[in-house]
């Protein structure tokens, strides 16, 4: 069951104190990215930043939520290798301003036979942008990492920078920082309806000839400000359209599962890493025939957790056909990387056991079409910003 954090702190009373209603910059929607970019425009001095989240605060509602997300240099696409090195430099600088960790190393794994291309696209990545990893065969990582069935035919990457970050803890470390310290003002459980160009000749009480932008909500009426940042995932192309532009987004309701294994402390964060991998298959999957596997160490609960990467069922809008059951075809697909990779990660460990899970959960991938990262102003419009990816 989700668990909010108490931010519905009387915003009555920021409409009354606030007696323009103008900020600087508007923040729209507050999970990873919106949480992040609340934290960061509010750390800039004599800044004025409001958050706006149409759920709760730390809801499950979208793909903002769970205890445990990889963090890595290791991708298949050299730019967000070159990329990813500056998150972690941002990571460490809200750990310093918080005294919260927020990074957990284990070193990474991505793996796959030899003949599945992808793993050397991870390899070539890596090594085009000077990032050190380590190219093993199947016998030698198995010797490093004996919880895994490699074969000699096994390619295995190792970088040893990928770890753990809770998007529980980051979103709520953002949150809390932007708030308290940097005095920025959040309204969760309202909506923005639409976002206009300011009426400045208008009459409107509270508005400033200077604001770019009315930002309307359901319950607290009208908001003005010079520039906005929407971090609103599958809802991005209901306030777009306030704008004119439409992005090509793709919902899809994914899962992970937690197994309970026997076997948890060859599991722990320090002697199991996070983990990529690729397995051929002869399953009818919904989109190829390569199972593409993730998984973590025990972390956030006393469980062992896995998923499928893109293997989801597609929604036409992130409110719209989100169920919660749990998807046993994708479920399986994960399985069968699992008992061939590693078996005791699931609980199975000799014979006559069987595979052993705590629960599955599902969430929400929002993805561009080319499955990208878009940090981007919009056409027409410098002073808005999209976050999604």
């Amino acid at each position: 069951e989700a668990q909010y954090y108490n931010y519905d702190y009387k915003p009555d009373n920021l409409v009354h104190y606030r007696s323009d209603r103008t900020y600087d910059v508007i923040v729209i929607g507050c999970g990873g990215f919106g949480s992040a970019a609340l934290y960061w425009s509010a750390r800039n001095p004599g800044t004025k930043v409001l958050g706006i989240e149409q759920f709760e605060i730390g809801h499950h509602r979208g793909s903002s939520q769970d205890q445990s997300r990889i963090t890595r240099l290791a991708y298949q696409d050299p730019y967000y290798t070159k990329l990813m090195p500056y998150a972690n430099m941002a990571w460490s600088a809200v750990e310093a301003d918080s005294g919260v960790q927020i990074l957990h190393k284990t070193g990474g794994l991505v793996f796959g036979d030899y003949s599945i291309p992808e793993v050397d696209q991870y390899a070539k990545a890596m090594a085009q942008q000077g990032v050190p990893f380590e190219d093993l065969n199947g016998l030698e990582a198995k010797k490093r990492f004996p919880q895994f069935n490699f074969a000699e035919n096994d390619r295995v990457l190792y970088q040893a920078d990928a770890g753990i970050l809770n998007p529980k803890i980051c979103n709520a470390t953002h949150i809390t920082l932007a708030k308290n310290k940097y005095k920025a003002d959040l309204l969760p459980r309202t909506k923005v309806n639409r976002i206009l160009p300011n009426k400045k000749n208008s009459g409107v009480s509270g508005s400033s000839s200077s604001s770019l932008f009315e930002v309307h909500t359901d319950r607290f009426g009208v908001f003005f400000c010079s520039s906005i940042i929407l971090a609103t995932g599958g809802w991005s192309n209901d306030l777009l359209k306030n704008f004119g532009v439409q992005v090509p987004i793709s919902v899809t309701k994914e899962q992970v599962t937690y197994y309970d294994t026997g076997y948890i402390s060859e599991f722990s964060p320090q002697r199991f890493p996070v983990w990529i991998g690729l397995k051929k298959t002869e399953r009818k999957l919904r989109r190829h025939k390569l199972i593409e596997s993730y998984g973590f160490p025990v972390f956030g609960e006393v469980a062992t957790k896995a998923g499928l990467h893109r293997g989801g069922i597609e929604l036409n809008h992130a409110s719209n056909g989100r169920g919660f059951e749990v998807d046993v075809e994708a479920r399986e697909a994960v399985e069968e990387l699992l008992l061939h990779y590693m078996p005791r990660f699931a609980g199975v460990g000799k014979e006559g056991e069987e595979i052993s899970r705590l629960y599955t959960k599902t969430c929400l991938y929002e993805t561009v079409r080319d499955e990208g990262l878009v940090i981007s102003q919009l056409p027409g419009f410098p002073q808005v910003s999209l976050a999604l990816g």
